[in-house]
């Protein structure tokens, strides 16, 4: 009854016969069918694997150049700081071995003109000394507060002396320490040391001066003015640290450019 019925209906549609070979077909597959098969599956596995490893090498590999480019520039940025510390302390052996020698130089300079000159101009020469420590602190001040975007524009300009400013702007630490601590010390030696000769100058002009007194009065006088003057000098250098800068930046690239011929 179940062949006439698919017969039947097999000659109406002819679909549920061949659904059903086709059922039958797979149900009673051939033992070398099902070896192929098993053959295929077992490549398509290891061709899985191999492109996972393929891909977790690449993943490795990506990762390792990532931990390369960070080790080098871990290493770059430990080269620039070693460098920085060592020019750093290059700068700062320079400048003590400058200050000694510099400060012995003109110590010994203003001991030979003071021995042979009257009391006028020991007291010009002191002058002179006390008002180079308050011009070059003026600058000192100047450098450190002034910023760097006018200059840059000027240099874009090809302003005179805006290159010099800019370069001097960017060694700000080093200018600053040398003009208010190098310059200013040794204007301070040199002019702790004029006071002295004053002072004798003034006891052999003044009989009834005592030394000890005639001596503190010059070194009184002394004090007073630097601080004096470095107070009132650092006001202008707050107020005025642009055109400070630029007049002389200005100076020291005519210097270049007479020596070197450019800027």
């Amino acid at each position: 009854m179940k062949e006439t019925i698919n017969q039947k209906k097999s000659k109406t549609t002819g679909k549920p016969s061949q659904m059903l070979v086709n059922s039958e077909s797979k149900g009673k597959q051939s033992p070398k069918e099902l070896s192929d098969s098993a053959e295929v599956l077992t490549e398509n596995r290891q061709n899985k694997s191999d492109s996972d490893k393929v891909v977790k090498k690449n993943e490795k590999s990506k990762k390792k150049k990532q931990a390369d480019t960070k080790s080098q520039g871990k290493s770059k940025k430990n080269d620039k700081k070693t460098k920085a510390k060592r020019a750093q302390r290059r700068w700062i052996i320079g400048v003590s071995l400058g200050s000694f020698l510099s400060t012995v130089f003109v110590s010994f300079v203003s001991d030979k003109l003071l021995s042979d000159a009257n009391l006028l101009i020991s007291v010009i020469l002191l002058l002179v000394i006390v008002l180079m420590g308050i011009v070059f602190d003026i600058i000192g001040i100047a450098i450190t507060s002034v910023e760097i975007n006018p200059f840059n524009a000027m240099a874009a300009k090809k302003v005179k002396g805006a290159k010099t400013a800019v370069g001097l702007i960017k060694n700000a630490p080093r200018v600053s320490n040398l003009c208010n601590d190098v310059i200013g010390d040794i204007c301070g030696v040199v002019s702790g040391t004029i006071s002295v000769s004053i002072a004798a100058q003034l006891t052999a002009y003044f009989p009834l001066l005592e030394s000890v007194v005639a001596g503190l009065i010059c070194s009184g006088a002394v004090a007073c003015l630097t601080v004096g003057g470095k107070a009132f000098g650092k006001e202008i250098a707050l107020n005025n640290c642009v055109p400070i800068i630029k007049t002389i930046s200005t100076g020291i690239a005519t210097v270049k450019i007479f020596f070197r011929g450019s800027e």
